[in-house]
C-alpha cells in the first residue's frame, strides 16, 4: 500500500506534459520518500548497459551522481550494470574495497544514504532511480514501498506506454537535454586530439578531474571553450588547482600528481598492467617525496610480505634481507598498520632492534627510512618502504603525500580483482606476486644473457614491452619458457668479456 504522498506524486507523473514540470515532481516524490534529493539515469543500450543521468534534483543527489561519472563506481552503477536494488544506508560503514575510489570521497561527501532503484521489466533494463539523504539510516518499510512503486511508475513512462513527458525521449528535441552532454562533448574532442578511442579519452577526462579536485562538468566545459587542453599525460594547460583532499600538496608537484590519478583511472579497465603500474608508482614516489630509493610490499595468503615494485635494485635487496630475518621498518608497520616515519637507522636503539636491517642499510647508504600502511579502512595488504641517503625527516606534507600515495597503490591492487569480484580474497594476490617473481627471473635472464646490469635489463624489456603492447607478465613468461627470442628486443652492445 502506497502512502497518500506517492499517490499524488504518480498523478502529477500521469498528467505531466511539459518538461519543465520535472523538478516539481522529484521534490515532491523526494519528500514522500523521506530524501533530500532524487536522480533517474536511463541504461545506455551498449553491452556493459552504461547509464546515462537524465535529471536529477540539486544539491547532494547532483552532486553524487557527478561524484559517480568522475569515478566510474558507485552503488548506480551497479544497479545499472547488474538490475539489482543496492541501498547504502550509511556510506561511511561500506566496505573499501567495494567501491575504493568512493570510499576515499565519503567523508567530504553531503550524502550520507543512498539508495538505487533498478527501472525495468523482466530481462528489459531501462534506467535507475537514486534516492540521496544527508542523513545516515535505512529507509522504513513503507518509504521502500513507495519507491518500488515511483520505479515501476517511471519504468511505465520510460517503456513509451503512450504517455508524454519521459516516455517522449526524442534526442533532437532542445528540451531532451542530457545532464552530462557536455561531459560527451568533450570525450569527443579529447579522441580527437589525442588520437584516442572514445573509452580512453573518457578515462583521461576522468583522471584530470580527479586529480585537479573539479567536477567533471566543469572541466568538460573548459576543454569544450578551449580554456582546457589536455596532452597524453592527462596535464592540461588551462585550469589547475590541487585536489581538495590533499589541500598539503604543493603547486610543483600537482603535474606529477595529475599524471599518477590519470594512471589510477587507466586500472579502472579490464586490460591493465599492475606490475608495470606499480614499477611506475614507486618511481613516482620517488620523484614527489625526494627519496632516494622505493619499495612497493604486498601480503601474501601467509602475511609474508612479497616485493612486487621497487624503484631500484638495491631496494629490492633490502627489504628482501629485511623480510629474511623477520625485521625492518615495512615489517613493523605491516603488523601494526600504523606509518613509521623518519627512522634513524644510525640510531643505536635502532640497530638494536633491527641489526641485519640496519647493517644492509648502511651497506646500500641509507641513513633514514619511512613506512607506509597500504589499507583502506582496517584492512592493511601492504606496505610502502621510502629510504633517504640523508638524515632528512619527511614534512608533514611529504607524509600526508606518503598515504595517499600508499591508497592510490591500495586502489590499483584492490580495483582490479573488483572489476570481476565483489570483494578481494587474500589468496586472489598470488597471481599477482608469481607474475612478479617471473619478471624478477627473466630480468636476471636478460642480465646475463647481454651481460648488463639487472636495471637495464629491465629498463629495455620494459620499454619494449610497453612499445609493442605486451603485458609484463605475459612476456616474461614467453621468454621464461623459451617461446620468445629476445634478440627482438633493443637493448645495449654486449661487453666484451675481460
Amino acid at each position: 500500500m502506497i502512502s497518500d504522498r506517492m499517490a499524488e506524486v504518480l498523478l502529477l507523473l500521469q498528467s505531466q506534459e511539459d518538461p519543465g514540470e520535472v523538478a516539481d515532481i522529484a521534490a515532491a516524490a523526494a519528500g514522500a520518500l523521506g530524501v533530500d534529493g532524487l536522480a533517474l539515469s536511463l541504461t545506455t543500450a551498449d553491452e556493459d548497459h552504461h547509464s546515462e543521468v537524465w535529471w536529477s534534483s540539486q544539491g547532494p543527489a547532483c552532486d553524487f551522481e557527478d561524484l559517480q561519472l568522475t569515478l566510474g563506481q558507485g552503488p548506480g552503477i551497479d544497479t545499472a550494470s547488474t538490475g539489482a536494488m543496492v541501498w547504502v544506508p550509511d556510506l561511511a560503514t561500506v566496505r573499501a574495497d567495494r567501491w575504493p575510489l568512493l570510499s576515499m570521497e565519503a567523508p567530504d561527501l553531503s550524502a550520507r544514504a543512498v539508495f538505487c532503484f533498478p527501472l525495468g521489466i523482466g530481462a528489459i533494463r531501462v534506467g535507475v532511480l537514486t534516492a540521496v539523504r544527508r542523513t545516515p539510516g535505512p529507509l522504513t518499510p513503507a518509504q521502500a514501498d513507495d519507491a518500488l512503486v515511483l520505479a515501476a511508475a517511471l519504468t511505465a513512462r520510460c517503456l513509451g506506454q503512450g504517455e508524454p513527458g519521459l516516455s517522449a525521449l526524442d534526442p533532437t528535441d532542445p528540451l531532451c537535454t542530457l545532464q552530462h552532454a557536455v561531459v560527451h562533448q568533450a570525450t569527443g574532442m579529447l579522441s580527437v586530439q589525442l588520437s584516442l578511442p572514445m573509452p580512453q579519452a573518457l578515462l583521461r577526462l576522468r583522471g584530470h578531474a580527479y586529480s585537479s579536485g573539479r567536477t567533471i562538468n566543469a572541466t568538460s566545459q573548459d576543454i569544450v571553450d578551449r580554456r582546457l587542453r589536455l596532452d597524453h599525460n592527462g596535464n592540461g594547460d588551462g585550469h589547475r588547482g590541487a585536489r581538495r583532499r590533499q589541500g598539503l600538496i604543493a603547486m610543483p608537484r600537482e603535474q606529477q600528481l595529475t599524471e599518477v590519478f590519470v594512471e589510477v583511472a587507466d586500472s579502472l579497465i579490464d586490460d591493465f598492467d599492475l606490475i608495470d603500474f606499480l614499477q611506475q608508482l614507486s618511481v613516482r614516489c620517488m620523484e614527489l617525496l625526494d627519496v632516494a630509493a622505493v619499495g612497493i610490499l604486498l601480503a601474501d595468503q601467509h602475511d609474508h610480505l612479497q616485493v612486487l615494485a621497487a624503484s631500484d635494485e638495491h631496494t629490492r635487496l633490502l627489504e628482501l634481507l629485511a623480510l629474511q630475518h623477520d625485521q625492518g621498518p615495512c615489517v613493523d608497520c605491516y603488523r601494526s598498520g600504523t606509518p613509521r616515519t623518519d627512522i634513524d637507522l644510525h640510531d643505536p636503539q635502532t640497530t638494536q632492534h633491527w641489526p641485519q636491517f640496519a647493517a644492509a642499510a648502511h651497506k646500500t647508504g641509507f641513513v633514514t627510512a619511512n613506512a607506509i600502511p597500504l589499507r583502506l579502512r582496517g584492512r592493511v595488504i601492504g606496505v610502502l618502504g621510502l629510504f633517504q641517503t640523508a638524515p632528512e625527516p619527511l614534512s608533514a606534507a611529504d607524509v600526508t603525500l606518503a598515504q595517499a600515495l600508499a591508497d592510490v597503490a591500495t586502489i590499483a591492487i584492490l580495483q582490479q580483482r573488483t572489476l570481476a569480484h565483489s570483494e578481494l580474497e587474500r589468496g586472489q594476490l598470488q597471481y599477482a606476486l608469481t607474475s612478479r617473481i617471473v619478471v624478477e627471473q627473466v630480468k636476471g635472464i636478460l642480465a646475463e644473457r647481454w651481460r648488463i646490469s639487472v636495471d637495464d635489463a629491465f629498463a629495455a624489456f620494459r620499454t619494449y614491452a610497453r612499445s609493442n603492447h605486451h603485458h609484463l607478465a605475459n612476456l616474461a613468461r614467453q621468454i621464461a619458457d623459451g617461446t620468445f627470442d629476445t634478440d627482438q628486443i633493443p637493448h645495449q652492445p654486449i661487453a666484451p668479456r675481460g
